[in-house]
């Protein structure tokens, strides 16, 4: 391992230090921590050097200083955007992160067509929401959100698998019309997919919202708690695990 020393600013470290006080921990901690996931914007800076090279004809230390600058800068001003549709949807705060799977959508000349969104969930979102990711489509049409879940039955056969799709399947449509029911205010705003697929090792429920109206994106909780009620109404719940059970009844108390 190659250990370098770098001086920072006095103004930086007691920032680091303020930070480090809420945080709990050493402004050594924070500064390993920032620098281990350098990597997750290596190729954003990579691209925007190469923009600002080729269009503004920046070079060495100039190019370098802009090019991390605007990334780091770019990154502090999107979770704005991220905040405001959490209020909406309210993925982010449950723990959802953001993928590299987000950024355009184009048609087959390459013309674009639309911004795309990707949110993952993660360990912690998994003691939340059955949900497992969101995306987000904006188009000149309106609005697309897809709610995707996954079931695993590890050891079933696949005759087990295909019963358990059957009977999922029977609760399927009251998924669709309570949905609809809870976005009365919405109603000729707004149109609802729900599909269902059986995979080798389980089953898996889209949820998906057009609307042209983006106040009318339901919350992440209401699809929650419409996925719970499918999964008590069509016996599935039994094939859980324990704390997959508990999620499930929280999810229906709210």
């Amino acid at each position: 391992m190659i250990k370098e020393y770098i001086e920072i600013s006095d103004e930086i470290y007691e920032h680091l230090k303020h930070i480090s006080n809420k945080l709990g921990i050493s402004p050594k901690e924070i500064l390993k921590e920032y620098v281990s996931n350098l990597e997750v914007v290596s190729y954003a800076i990579e691209e925007e050097a190469n923009i600002i090279k080729s269009k503004l004809g920046l070079d060495g230390e100039e190019l370098t200083k802009f090019a991390i600058s605007r990334v780091i800068s770019l990154s502090a001003g999107l979770y704005g955007f991220i905040l405001v549709l959490d209020e909406i949807l309210g993925v982010w705060s449950m723990g959802f992160t953001t993928s590299h799977g987000s950024g355009k959508v184009v048609d087959e000349s390459g013309k674009i067509q639309g911004i795309f969104l990707h949110l993952d969930g993660s360990e912690l979102s998994m003691n939340r929401s059955l949900v497992n990711c969101v995306e987000l489509l904006l188009h000149e049409g309106g609005i697309v959100v897809g709610f995707h879940t996954f079931f695993g039955f590890e050891g079933f056969s696949q005759e087990e698998l295909s019963t358990i799709k059957k009977v999922v399947e029977s609760s399927l449509s009251n998924l669709r019309s309570n949905l609809i029911n809870r976005m009365q205010t919405c109603i000729d705003s707004v149109n609802v997919e729900v599909n269902l697929e059986e995979h080798e090792l389980g089953i898996s429920i889209s949820v998906v919202v057009y609307s042209n109206k983006f106040t009318c994106i339901p919350h992440v909780n209401v699809v929650n708690s419409e996925l719970a009620k499918v999964i008590v109404e069509s016996g599935l719940i039994n094939n859980i695990p324990e704390n997959g059970k508990q999620v499930i009844n929280s999810l229906l108390n709210k």
